[in-house]
Parts: C-alpha cells; sequence; structure tokens
C-alpha cells in the first residue's frame, strides 16, 4: 500500500514538473533552423534554464549547447558559460550567476506563462536588467476612437532608461510597446515633470514599490 501511494506520488511529481515547464513548440520561433526540435529532448527544469540564458548567449552557443547528447554533457557546458562570465573568477562565488538566477525566478513567479519561454516581456526585462527603479502602470482607454490597451512603464534610473509595455491582447500578456530605448541625461528632467504630471491627473498610477517584488 505505502509502496502504491509513493509511486502515485512520485508520478504525480512528474507530471506537475512537465506542465509547470513552458512547451518548446508553443509561442516560439527557431532562432537556428532546428532548434525548436532540439528543445524538445530537454527535461523541465533544463529546459527552463535555457530559456533564462537565452538572452546572453549568440545562436551559436545555443547551438552548442541543444546540439549535446546527454543532460550532465549540457550541465557542464552551462557551468563553463557562467565561469566565463563570472565578473570575480578570483572568489568562490560567481555573483552573475548567481543574480541571474534571482531574476530568472522572479520572472517566472511574477508573470509566468504557459507557452515558451515561460513569462511575457516584461519577464524577459527582468533577466536581462534587473528590478525597475520605478514601476508603474498606464490605465486602459475606451473612446469613439477606439482603445487603448493597460500597459505599464518600467523606468531603469542607473541604465536612464523607459521600457514600455502593453497587455494588447487583454489576456494578461504584456509585450513591447516600444523596443527599449535609452535616455539622454539631459532629458531626465523633463521626464521627471512629464511623469509627476501624469501621475498627478490619473493617467499613470504608481504600482507597489519594487522591494515588494521577491520569489520568497
Amino acid at each position: 500500500m505505502m509502496r502504491s501511494a509513493s509511486i502515485l506520488l512520485s508520478a504525480f511529481a512528474i507530471s506537475f514538473a512537465v506542465l509547470a515547464a513552458p512547451a518548446p513548440a508553443r509561442g516560439m520561433k527557431d532562432s537556428f533552423p532546428g532548434e525548436i526540435a532540439l528543445l524538445k529532448k530537454l527535461g523541465p527544469e533544463e529546459r527552463y534554464s535555457y530559456f533564462a540564458a537565452q538572452y546572453f548567449m549568440n545562436k551559436y552557443q545555443r547551438k552548442a549547447y541543444l546540439s549535446l547528447p546527454t543532460a550532465e554533457r549540457r550541465a557542464e557546458w552551462f557551468e563553463r558559460f557562467w565561469i566565463g562570465l563570472d565578473p570575480t573568477p578570483a572568489t568562490p562565488e560567481n555573483e552573475r550567476r548567481e543574480e541571474h538566477e534571482r531574476r530568472a525566478a522572479l520572472a517566472r513567479k511574477l508573470f509566468g506563462m504557459s507557452k515558451a519561454p515561460g513569462w511575457d516581456r516584461r519577464g524577459e526585462t527582468l533577466i536581462r536588467y534587473g528590478l525597475p527603479s520605478n514601476r508603474t502602470q498606464i490605465w486602459g482607454t475606451v473612446s469613439f476612437s477606439g482603445m487603448k490597451a493597460p500597459g505599464e512603464v518600467w523606468f531603469y534610473e542607473s541604465l536612464d532608461m523607459l521600457v514600455q509595455f502593453r497587455n494588447a491582447n487583454l489576456k494578461g500578456e504584456y509585450f513591447f510597446a516600444s523596443d527599449p530605448v535609452g535616455r539622454s541625461s539631459r532629458r531626465e528632467l523633463e521626464r521627471n515633470q512629464n511623469i509627476s504630471g501624469l501621475l498627478k491627473y490619473g493617467v499613470l498610477t504608481e504600482m507597489f514599490p519594487v522591494q515588494y517584488m521577491s520569489p520568497d
């Protein structure tokens, strides 16, 4: 009886892991010929790690990783990959990898989706650049001229950059309203004045502080 229960629990855990991982063919296109076919041989956690790291890999690195025949070889490849990005190789910790894994876990928690890569464009931006200095919400509007979908604006003070998103399909998946654009520091005063005006008149609404965006 106990053995049967253990088998059922193991089967349930495996099924849950498979369902939790994004399907490799849903919502994506090959970045190189045969990528989707190679992705199908990865386990759920391997697929998650690959999708999270893809933003820092070129197409040759992606192909090299996916072409390896075993999970052990692919794990070794990732070890070498992250060693190459370690900002302080003389220390035992790899701060770059640790920060990346925190960002990926947060993207998965806050902006998770069932299709590849497992999060929307907000998750991608979080993995690439980290938490924004300010995150504001833009309310959607409906008028005789049409509908404007709700969205968000993220501001990165250290990068002097704004990133805009729109919930274009109204299903909770946010797309880039425009490509991430750097902003000159000479325009920072103007930006602050504009944001203050939009907040004052209710066009923008400040969301919860970023310190509450925690994977724990």
